[in-house]
């Protein structure tokens, strides 16, 4: 018998994990507690999106649009992946931002089937998040033989607020970690059917592809240190060079993605300074700084939803379970307690290391931490219920973890809450922009690159981009971690609209066919400027209205004669910075 076929406590589990009824129906609860814990999200799927904290539900519409556009690459020939029809005429945009890739598998079916987005990235997000309890709760089962610790664990991670109402809620692909705690059970266990090569591979790509460049280093790290630290010792070799076969066949997997966001730096020497969230042309306040390992362990146990909160009870309950695991633990207990906390500690302290400078908000990786701290809870469960049990007898263990489970159900927001959350509630949700809105329909029926003003917003942006996926013509905007160098000096030039000299160079330079004018988003300074003229059209030959619906204003960009003191040349081409 395989030793991944023991529990901790030596005993067989001759029925495998997922022939027991009692795992599916974990499913079914855990599906059940997400439901309720986002509700009224679910009914409200096929119009709403989550919408926990602030503007940053742009997050979701992004996700949204990407995972759309690839859904399509990968099933329509037309469709090419690399170009994602973002700021226009640039080619290879799809690196600009995180690919999701590993949230497409579930978000994919449903907006194939459907063409909704919002429902497709809805369903995908609550799966993921009721997925990664249920794995959870599979893994302590499997390593304790106990329900109740593997409902501690599942629950501790919901309950923690984070994947709910934190970022996981606004950029959904942070909930696509149902396979961290199966890798940990394969790096803990190296004789399991898990740690074979290929499905490990497998698992470990399939986890790095939910952020490349965020998630995928503090997976691979763990697994390298675990590995190098096998190979070093004899008796332990042969897992070592397993582990390493597994790691390999992943990186060569992940190695053309990482060739994407490759071909993205060295087009773009400056890549730091061009985001709308630190360093560029749009700079925000502090969107690129890092917070202190003593930041964030404070953070840890007050809460914030930044700085993913563990419940107190939990943090607790971890290390009652320490104290007495120590005494009569066995070498498979203490190897699932071994690296449930040295994945804890790793996560926990990569992030701050600092080491790729172009990257913002790298804490963002530590919500892996609400998986292996969950585990070790449950761990912690079923320490102290054998203990109890051999000392007070198994029933005394049983009503002990039981109001451990209910005293964590019982735990007000989870963690303290830290200005993000007043009350739990009703779950918040806001409408997605509306497919059938006369604004889309009017976009559907031209051709050609469209620009949308105002072109400087995120908000703004990301709406744009939001849209292309039911028009599905080229946007000279665009919304994304970064943008292209090219993009600044666009922007300079859509600041001088409506200046006709600069819509004929842009014209030029983009090829516009249609211009958008979202009158209710102008600042001051735009009204000033744009309302004379929308106030007057017929003054202007280069714009013909199309549309006027609830402040948005669709026109057609047609052709004027080329003039030299328009800075074009007859051939079309621009000469420059048009004359003042």
């Amino acid at each position: 018998m395989r030793d991944g076929d023991l529990r901790l406590d030596g005993r067989s589990t001759a029925a495998g994990p997922l022939r027991r009824p009692g795992t599916w129906l974990a499913l079914v609860g855990y599906a059940a507690v997400v439901v309720a814990l986002t509700w009224p999200l679910a009914p409200r799927a096929a119009t709403h999106i989550a919408a926990t904290h602030g503007p940053f539900h742009i997050d979701t519409l992004h996700t949204a649009w990407m995972l759309a556009h690839e859904s399509r690459a990968l099933t329509d020939a037309s469709t090419s992946l690399l170009d994602a029809g973002i700021y226009h005429p640039e080619h290879r945009t799809l690196f600009y931002s995180t690919t999701s890739l590993g949230l497409l598998p579930f978000f994919a079916p449903t907006f194939l089937a459907t063409g909704n987005p919002a429902l497709a990235i809805d369903v995908a997000f609550l799966a993921c998040v009721a997925l990664t309890a249920w794995t959870m709760h599979v893994v302590v089962r499997r390593w304790t033989g106990d329900h109740l610790a593997a409902a501690f664990a599942g629950l501790a991670y919901l309950w923690s607020t984070t994947p709910i109402r934190g970022f996981p809620a606004a950029a959904p692909y942070f909930a696509v970690l149902m396979y961290v705690p199966l890798v940990i059970y394969a790096a803990a266990t190296p004789t399991s059917r898990l740690a074979a090569p290929p499905l490990l591979a497998a698992l470990i790509a399939l986890q790095c592809l939910t952020e490349p460049l965020y998630i995928a280093p503090v997976v691979l790290v763990p697994l390298l240190t675990i590995a190098l630290a096998r190979l070093a010792r004899a008796s332990t070799r042969k897992d070592g060079l397993r582990l390493v076969s597994a790691l390999a066949l992943a990186v060569v997997v992940l190695l053309p993605v990482y060739v994407g966001y490759a071909d993205v730096v060295l087009r773009n020497p400056n890549l730091s300074r061009q985001s709308v969230y630190g360093g560029g042309a749009e700079p925000s306040s502090g969107g690129g700084t890092r917070p202190s390992l003593a930041f964030s362990l404070y953070a840890y146990v007050v809460g914030s939803w930044y700085w993913y909160p563990i419940p107190a009870v939990v943090l607790a309950t971890i290390v009652v379970g320490f104290a007495a695991v120590r005494r009569s633990a066995t070498p498979p207990e203490r190897a699932a307690w071994r690296h449930c906390a040295f994945w804890s500690v790793l996560v926990f302290v990569l992030p701050s290391l600092r080491l790729v400078p172009v990257l913002r908000g790298l804490h963002r990786a530590r919500i892996l931490d609400l998986v292996s701290l969950g585990m070790l809870a449950g761990l912690a469960i079923a320490a102290c219920s054998t203990w109890l049990a051999a000392r007070h007898g198994r029933r005394t263990g049983r009503l002990v973890a039981a109001g451990l489970v209910v005293v964590l159900i019982a735990w007000p927001h989870g963690a303290i809450p830290f200005g993000w959350i007043d009350e739990l509630g009703l779950y918040p949700t806001q409408p997605a922009p509306d497919p059938t809105s006369p604004v889309i329909s009017a976009l559907r029926a031209g051709h050609g690159p469209i620009l949308e003003i105002p072109m400087g917003r995120p908000d703004c942006n990301a709406f744009a981009v939001y849209r292309t996926i039911f028009h599905r013509r080229p946007l000279v905007n665009g919304y994304s971690s970064y943008y292209p160098a090219a993009a600044t000096r666009r922007l300079a030039l859509v600041r001088r609209l409506p200046d006709p000299v600069a819509i004929a160079l842009l014209r030029t330079q983009t090829g516009i066919t249609t211009l958008v004018v979202n009158a209710g988003e102008l600042n001051a300074k735009e009204h000033h400027v744009w309302d004379p003229v929308l106030a007057d059209l017929g003054s202007r030959p280069d714009l013909r209205l199309v549309l006027e619906h609830e402040g948005v204003r669709v026109f057609d960009v047609t052709p004027t004669p080329p003039a030299r003191r328009f800075g074009i040349e007859a051939s079309g081409k621009g000469t420059g910075t048009p004359p003042e």
